[in-house]
């Protein structure tokens, strides 16, 4: 039971790595040359803009998961080590 609850551990640390770097909604690559209409334009624009200023909060980002994953190492490591001591291995 103790290694299955390791296992789920270690499932959500990656699943929260993958949905932290998930692609976000990048609009479509075009140029803006290639918009006609200034609405569209404007809703092209603030879209990057959206997207330039979530680059900003990467480092924060990076260092709340970097935290996140030590928790679950120092975790993962003092439950092998209970599962040892209950397997009779020390």
């Amino acid at each position: 039971a103790a290694k299955k609850n390791s296992r789920s551990i270690n499932a959500e640390a990656q699943l929260r790595l993958e949905k932290t770097f998930e692609l976000d909604n990048l609009p479509e690559p075009t140029s803006p040359k290639n918009i006609n209409d200034p609405e569209k334009l404007e809703k092209w624009a603030q879209s990057i803009l959206k997207e330039l200023l979530k680059l900003n909060d990467l480092s924060d980002r990076i260092i709340e998961l970097e935290e996140q994953i030590e928790y679950f190492e120092r975790y993962q490591n003092e439950q092998d080590k209970r599962i040892d001591g209950l397997e009779g291995h020390y």
